[in-house]
């Protein structure tokens, strides 16, 4: 009975693994159940046994990736930098920079996976949004406040200097890791053009820097 068990378990992984690539390089509405099935070596019909549809399918693997490989790797150590004080608007924003562009290259198909099907899946991206609204924005908040108070931020709202540097971070991210990894990257020097810009961008003009 435990050989059975264990079979099972195995052909389950075969399938999860085969899924995350499947669907990682071809999107949710590219992917075939019959190319799942076979890079998982299994009858199609298998795949269904574990998962009764594609969407289950997707779901299913998409889900732990979310709750328990985003959630403790891609949180944890975002919200041990956010703890931090920060005499520095560009401290701030190079911890952030190397901590998230570090995360997507460690799992580049997964994100890439999560990148495309955030914009189509609504339960996927309420899932995502969920978790950093509640893990992330609050102390987010409190470091915006206090470089703002110091004068070494512009006073926008904080989810406002979240999403320029999110989006600008992971831009690069996903274009160096995901989109075009085989380029000849020069990493140090985007790394620099990309905090000092957003530096510049996100401090006050001279002259109105100083705490109100």
């Amino acid at each position: 009975m435990k050989g059975t068990e264990g079979d099972v378990s195995e052909r389950r992984n075969r399938i999860e693994t085969a899924a995350i690539e499947v669907f990682s390089e071809n999107g949710y509405a590219g992917a075939s159940t019959r190319e799942i099935a076979r890079r998982a070596r299994v009858a199609e019909g298998t795949i269904f046994r574990h998962f009764p549809t594609k969407k289950s399918l997707f779901i299913g693997v998409i889900r732990p990736f979310v709750e328990r490989f985003f959630a403790p790797m891609a949180l944890r150590p975002i919200e041990v930098i956010l703890d931090q004080d920060f005499d520095s608007l560009e401290a701030l924003v190079t911890q952030i920079y190397d901590d998230r562009i570090g995360l997507i290259g460690q799992q580049p198909e997964l994100f890439r996976m999560l990148a495309q099907e955030l914009f189509v899946q609504d339960e996927l991206r309420e899932m995502v949004f969920a978790i950093v609204q509640e893990r992330l924005a609050p102390r987010f908040a409190v470091v915006c406040g206090k470089l703002q108070a110091r004068g070494l931020l512009l006073r926008l709202p904080h989810g406002q200097v979240a999403r320029i540097i999110v989006s600008n971070v992971a831009a690069y991210g996903l274009a160096r890791h995901v989109l075009m990894p085989d380029a000849d990257w020069d990493d140090a020097a985007e790394r620099r053009t990309t905090i000092a810009l957003l530096v510049r961008g996100l401090s006050p003009p001279a002259g109105e820097g100083s705490p109100r």
